[in-house]
């Protein structure tokens, strides 16, 4: 039997004065998802821990069924959205362009990503980050819009080190420290790094694209922040985990990156609905991860009425493909990676999201609705790393706990077994 995953990305969010106290997903009309959730098996779903946020790059890591202690940060999932294999012995950070005050108690972040930023001005500047500096060579690689990436290359350098991008709003630019760790080489990396942000300041002062942009009344691009330091990182590819040859179908790059991680092909659609396309006519892969990214942009960007109506025409885009569920031998599975609530001040939350399995081994319990507070009703109380378990059970893929089929442990009825031969 072949999964196909709709992972709607952000969609649970919190209630909202503007829908009068309902999320975005109770008070948006979605007759789809409700018409495959009355013949579902429903309930929540903890990404990874109660009340622990995460990025949508470690929740896909955990949903994938990694332990998240080996999940080596988004600074290498981003690489991996432009290199197929990493270098061994390079550090790599994102980087992003940012608008600095110098005050007399540190550098203020106005802006955080200059998302204004054209690609020859992006070129332009990246000229004043210095190549070399004190033995250590440092290559930059444009990612997109105004984020990038740092190699570092250089004897003893450490990848446990902190951020000095605050993150969240009217933050401060953070010293680098050690993280975790009183290893020296820590120390040096941290103490690099902050030598190097400050020389980048120096660098871009007067750059003329900064002069330029300040008579035209933009802020100026005059330091960078960095975070996600990481080295890397080898994990079990996703077929010889599951025995499932899996893809990702996503509209952003970023999904590219957390497939290659864990040897997962990968598409990029032009809108979702030729994701929908794809994964109904596919007949090469077991397990089509469908992804998109738009309700949690729209809790980011746009708020929570906005956020109703792109679910309302996720639900639409979503009927062809629900259909078929209901007559072909396909597990569907629709659910969430993350809350993201389209008030306050986190960026995610950890809130518990909903979802739905629907096939012809799956149990429905009732419920008819699909939303976080309808789905609570559901038979189903599990973690994200009880996702792959319950696929796998769901498409009769799981081998009997404690059987050892061939010279390794698996979780799946292997194909082959070597025979005893006279």
């Amino acid at each position: 039997m072949k999964t196909i995953l709709v992972l709607l990305d952000g969609l649970a969010d919190r209630p909202q004065k503007e829908l009068n106290g309902k999320t975005p997903l109770q008070a948006a009309h979605t007759p789809n998802m409700d018409a495959i959730a009355a013949l579902s098996e429903t309930g929540t779903m903890i990404p990874w821990k109660p009340g622990i946020p995460l990025g949508t790059e470690a929740a896909h890591f955990g949903l994938m069924g990694y332990p998240m202690e080996s999940f080596p940060g988004r600074g290498i999932i981003s690489a991996l959205t432009l290199e197929d294999e990493l270098e061994e012995e390079t550090l790599y950070l994102m980087k992003t362009w940012a608008h600095l005050e110098k005050t007399p108690e540190g550098y203020r972040v106005l802006q955080r990503d200059l998302n204004d930023l054209a690609t020859e001005e992006i070129l332009s500047l990246s000229q004043c980050l210095p190549k070399e500096m004190e033995g250590i060579s440092v290559r930059w690689t444009q990612q997109e819009g105004s984020h990038s990436l740092l190699l570092l290359n250089g004897e003893d350098l450490d990848h446990r080190v902190s951020d000095s991008d605050p993150f969240y709003p009217n933050g401060w630019l953070h010293r680098v420290l050690p993280f975790e760790t009183d290893e020296a080489s820590a120390g040096k990396t941290a103490d690099f790094l902050n030598r190097y942000l400050l020389q980048v300041m120096k660098e871009l002062e007067n750059h003329p694209v900064n002069h330029r942009r300040i008579e035209q009344g933009q802020a100026p691009a005059n330091g960078i922040l960095t975070k996600w330091a990481g080295r890397r990182t080898k994990v079990e590819p996703f077929s010889r985990r599951y025995g499932m040859k899996g893809i990702m179908v996503a509209g952003t790059k970023l999904l590219k990156g957390v497939a290659n991680l864990v040897g997962m092909d990968y598409v990029r659609y032009a809108t979702f609905q030729e994701g929908v396309q794809w994964a109904l006519e596919d007949e090469t892969y077991d397990y089509v991860h469908l992804h998109n990214k738009k309700p949690d942009d729209a809790s980011h960007s746009t708020g929570p009425v906005a956020k109703k109506e792109i679910i309302e025409a996720i639900d639409r885009e979503l009927g062809e493909l629900i259909e078929a569920a209901k007559k072909r031998d396909i597990l569907l599975v629709i659910t969430s990676d993350h809350t993201t609530a389209s008030d306050g001040t986190m960026i995610h939350t950890g809130d518990p999201v909903p979802i739905l399995f629907h096939g012809r081994t799956v149990r429905p319990d009732g419920v008819t609705q699909f939303d976080e507070t309808s789905c609570t009703c559901g038979s189903i109380r599990m973690s994200g790393a009880d996702l792959m378990p319950m696929i796998m059970n769901y498409t009769e893929r799981t081998l009997f706990y404690s059987y050892r089929m061939g010279s390794r442990e698996v979780r799946y009825v292997p194909s082959h077994v070597p025979r005893l031969l006279e």
